[in-house]
């Protein structure tokens, strides 16, 4: 078996998610070949018009057209955002398989603000790309909601749609009831405190208000919890919010 892996421009989370699923992939078929594809990295952060066009075309014609020369038993696209590729790659009918993380453009119309120049091109070729989907043989998503979205959004048949949450890595596991205790003890949390934790940044698509709501509506029933945030702090409303709730 021969498996294109078809990656995204260079980017942190992508960029773990490719490489879980290739080692993973490696492990548990070690007698199938991966074919790692990689378009050439462009800043994105970058606002050079020239920079800009060399990554549209990186995108939507040379890395497309590299990949359809690739000869390979499957076809596997990483992120959803690069399912353009799939239109090519179904002409030639090749077996194609997209992974969906997401579909939060379509509920937070404003997403790209601020990181492009030209939101409503960018928008509507982000649709051009996710649409590619819909082409697809079958759809891998992170979540439940997701494999929902794409059904309700996109009119993805649900036959075709596997739910694969991510996996964690092995450095993550459950450490002994002892340690346990000994954090809680530390850390002045009782044992019976439910912990949560949230790891990232606050962008309105994390949805950080609603677990401050969450948290001020289970504290006047008067049930333990504790909140730890990781990554970019609470915006100045969130603040004032956790300040008058004497969260």
């Amino acid at each position: 078996m021969r498996v294109a892996v078809v990656r995204t421009m260079p980017d942190f989370s992508m960029e773990v998610y490719a490489n879980g699923v290739i080692s993973g992939l490696q492990t548990v078929r070690p007698d199938w070949e991966i074919v790692d594809l990689k378009p050439q990295p462009i800043d994105r952060k970058s606002q050079s018009p020239i920079l800009r066009l060399q990554k549209f075309y990186e995108r939507f014609w040379r890395f497309p057209q590299l990949v359809q020369q690739q000869k390979a038993d499957i076809y596997h696209i990483l992120d959803h955002s690069e399912a353009q590729i799939t239109y090519g790659l179904k002409k030639q009918s090749q077996p194609v398989v997209v992974t969906c993380h997401d579909l939060i453009n379509f509920y937070y119309k404003d997403n790209l603000q601020g990181s492009v120049t030209l939101p409503f091109l960018s928008h509507n070729m982000w649709l051009h790309a996710v649409k590619g989907m819909k082409c697809a043989d079958s759809v891998v998503t992170v979540s439940s909601m997701t494999a929902k979205d794409a059904t309700k959004i996109l009119d993805i048949e649900p036959t075709r749609i596997s739910v694969i949450p991510n996996a964690v890595e092995s450095i993550f596991k459950v450490l002994p009831e002892e340690e346990i205790n000994q954090f809680r003890y530390k850390s002045g949390i009782s044992p019976d405190t439910f912990c949560l934790l949230n790891v990232g940044s606050n962008h309105p698509r994390k949805n950080i208000d609603a677990i401050l709501q969450v948290l001020n509506i289970l504290k006047q029933r008067e049930l333990s919890i504790h909140f730890w945030k990781a990554g970019a702090d609470f915006n100045e409303s969130q603040k004032q919010f956790i300040s008058d709730c004497k969260l």
